[in-house]
């Protein structure tokens, strides 16, 4: 794998903050997105996958929306910056 240089886009001073499940929806209905995700509007900035409660691994700011990415591992290298 590379390093590339995506993270710097997503992940603001290279700060990450982590939130346990049970308070994950609220967070959600705090940034006015639980109910899109609980009815299927929101997908993977990565991959495309139809993002779940049970499949988030990342919030994120990007394009001035709030965006998720998905528990595939890919993803998450994607997010961090590296690649294949």
């Amino acid at each position: 794998m590379k390093k590339r240089n995506i993270g710097a886009d997503i992940v603001k001073n290279n700060q990450i903050k982590a939130v346990h499940d049970d308070d994950l929806s609220q967070l959600l209905k705090s940034l006015n997105v639980y109910d899109g995700v609980i009815e299927g509007e929101y997908r993977c900035l990565f991959c495309d996958n139809l993002i779940t409660l049970d499949n988030i691994d990342s919030i994120v700011p990007h394009e001035g929306k709030v965006q998720f990415t998905c528990d595939e591992f890919k993803c998450h290298m994607k997010l961090i910056g590296w690649e294949e």
